[in-house]
Formats: structure tokens, sequence, C-alpha cells
């Protein structure tokens, strides 16, 4: 079905990373959503007024409110593909995320909503139990109805979390999860309707209470989902430790360090390296060769790369004894670390020995005392060495 719908109605549909095709997407998605979920809601709300089913009534409130989240999604599909501008120069393509966080409130809300309203129920059927059990002709229309509700929430849910898989949009993530719970809910909502008619216990009231806490506990985690996301989430480790082995094959690159990433959205990744060279080497060809780097990995990767080229001396005498002292003192210390952009400051008193080192998780927090440790090694060996170090920690486990 999934690509049924994308071949026929999604221009291009294989160019996933495409900021066009991404909205296609966004809004042939989005008008499914719309019809459907109008139609369920008309269904629901027309049963559950007959019948005076408040679990169903709820249900219907939640599809009217699905109605609503897909004009938020065809609204964050259209804003997020806009162009970088002066107010906002690595473009809108975040809009897609804050759009999905919108939705996830929503949820709550509804949840929140539907919750009272069914503890409501609860109470007012305390000591009227069979009140509002459905019988016979009412039975089988509700059930009918709501399994055919059931159906296309299904339909809904393998449509979004398709197109989520194609586009990796955190959009039909939230409305596909919003359509795995109702497909939960609408089958609790059968099953207290057919358990009332067999037992004359009108659960309904419990039934909708049920259906809340659940669809509650899913928007709460949608919206953990979307701060995480917006408040910076690391990229896909993969993504970037391909990226980084590209960088490392070219031939003129002797190591990496300092590796920053950002991301703003959809195909909006932009990205900084340190990339060192031999400072020998004709500056023209290792410039060529930075050039080549930043091209490939946009054209590969879809990453905004900017390359910083380090010179460094790799014959020098004095650099190469000091760098082996540092490694070996460190080896003793932590054999995980590792040291770059190595250099030394001679004065006429003490040498300065200017390096970074690569952290992990364990010593982020206990950097003054790794400084103190390593200063204590190297002046067993050598004395009047000063030591000044730079500390890295982001994406340090993906370039070593």
């Amino acid at each position: 079905m999934i690509n049924f719908i994308a071949r026929h109605f999604v221009k291009d549909y294989k160019n996933v990373n495409d900021a066009a095709v991404r909205q296609r997407y966004g809004v042939v998605g989005s008008f499914f959503g719309l019809i459907s979920n109008l139609c369920l809601f008309l269904i629901k709300i027309i049963v559950g007024l007959i019948f005076f089913s408040m679990s169903v009534i709820s249900d219907a409130l939640n599809n009217l409110a699905d109605f609503g989240n897909c004009f938020i999604s065809i609204f964050g599909f259209k804003v997020s593909k806009k162009p970088a501008d002066k107010s906002h120069p690595y473009g809108h393509a975040r809009m897609e995320y804050i759009c999905s966080l919108i939705i996830s409130f929503i949820i709550i809300g509804l949840g929140l909503l539907t919750f009272v309203e069914s503890i409501k129920d609860i109470v007012a059927h305390i000591g009227h139990f069979s009140d509002g059990v459905l019988e016979g002709k009412e039975l089988i229309i509700t059930v009918s109805l709501l399994a055919f509700a059931v159906l296309v929430k299904i339909m809904q849910s393998y449509l979004y979390y398709g197109f989520h898989r194609l586009i990796k949009s955190p959009t039909f993530k939230a409305i596909g999860a919003d359509a795995r719970n109702d497909v939960i809910s609408t089958s609790f909502a059968i099953a207290g309707v057919v358990i009332g008619y067999f037992t004359k216990v009108n659960i309904d009231g419990y039934i909708g209470a049920l259906i809340s806490g659940f669809v509650i506990y899913s928007g709460i985690m949608l919206t953990k989902d979307n701060v995480t996301i917006l408040l910076g989430e690391k990229i896909d480790e993969d993504i970037i430790h391909n990226m980084v082995e590209k960088i490392k094959s070219f031939s003129g690159v002797l190591g990496v360090h300092d590796l920053e990433v950002h991301c703003y959205g959809a195909g909006n990744i932009y990205s900084s390296i340190h990339v060192e060279v031999d400072a020998k080497e004709d500056i023209m060809k290792s410039h060529d060769m930075i050039d080549n780097i930043e091209r490939i990995i946009r054209q590969e990767y879809h990453i905004h790369l900017v390359v910083h080229m380090d010179p460094v001396l790799i014959d020098d005498e004095e650099t190469i004894k000091y760098h082996a002292l540092i490694n070996e003192s460190l080896k003793i210390i932590d054999s995980d670390l590792s040291v770059h952009d190595f250099r030394i400051v001679k004065g006429p008193t003490h040498i300065n020995l200017v390096f970074d080192i690569l952290l992990d998780n364990k010593w982020q927090k206990r950097t003054n005392e790794l400084t103190k440790m390593l200063q204590e090694e190297v002046n067993k060996k050598e004395k009047n060495i000063y030591l000044v170090i730079n500390f890295d920690e982001a994406y340090s486990d993906l370039i070593k």
C-alpha cells in the first residue's frame, strides 16, 4: 500500500532526501488522515450520542483531534520546506519537530479531558450498573462500526509509520503512534460493550478511563522524544562514523579531531571537523583535498561540512619525543584516551606541551583530576614541563 500510494501520488517519490519530495509525502499522508479521520469522527459521534456510550464518544473526540493534527502536520511540512532567510540562516526544517510537539500536547490534553469525563461516568453509574448496557441490534451496529474504525486506523498507522521510515519524519512518527493508540483504544471500546452485553454491567466508564490513561502516557512519551530532538539530540552514530571513515580514507589525511555536528531538521545537518595534514605538503594540494572532502561529504551524506586544516610536523625530533612522552604517560592512566593537535612551545626556563585529549564518559567530569595525574606522570620523567590541555567531548568515541 505504501509503495502504491507513493508511486501514484508523490512525484519523484524515490528521492526522499529532497525537501520538495518530503513535503509531498507530508501532504499526501496528511490528506489521507484528514479524510479518514473526519469519516471516523462522524461515525463514532453519531453512534456514541445515539447509544450514550462514553467510551465511543471519547474515541470520537480523539478522531476529531486527529483530524486537527493532520492540518498541523500539513502546516509543518509546508513551513519546513521554506529556504533559509536573514532571520533563519539554517532554514525552517525544525518546524516539523515543533508541529510534532504540538500534536503530542493535543494528545495529552484530550487524554486528560476524556479521563475526567470517564470518571464522571463511573460515578454516575454507581448503584445503577446495568444502565446503558447495549442490547441486540444496538450492540451489533456499534461493534460493526467500531470494527470498521479499527481497520481504518490500522491502515493509517501502517501508512504513517511507512512514510516515517522513508523520510525519517517525527511528524509521521507522532501521528502514526496516535493511530496505533486509536487501534488499541477502539478495541478496548469494543471489548467494553461486548462485556457489558454478557455481564449486564456497564463498564463503559472504566474502559474510557483505561483508554485515556494509555493516550496520556503515549502523549507524554511523544513529548519527551520531540523535546529531546529540539534540545539537540545526538545524530545517528552510523552516519557520523561513516562520514569520519570516509574523510580518513583520503590519502593526505593524517588524523581528524574536534568534530561538531548540529541538526536543524531533516536534511539540514551542519558539521565541522579538523583534519591533520603534513605541514611540509604543498598547501595548494592540501587545500584542494579539503575542498574535495567537503564536496563529497555533501553529495554522499547530505551534510554541510566545513573542514579546518591543521598542519602538523611529522618528522620533527623534539615533537616526536615529547608526543611519545605524553602518549606513554597517558597510557599509564587510561589506555582508552588519545591525544591530537600536539605541539611544543619552548621557553628559556620551561617547555609547554600544548595538545587536545579525546575524553570518554568516565572522564568528562574529572578533567582537573586527569590533568593533575598526567602532569605528575610527565614530571617523573622530565622536569620543567608544563601541560596545556584542551578536552574534547562531543563525538569523541567516533573519531578515535
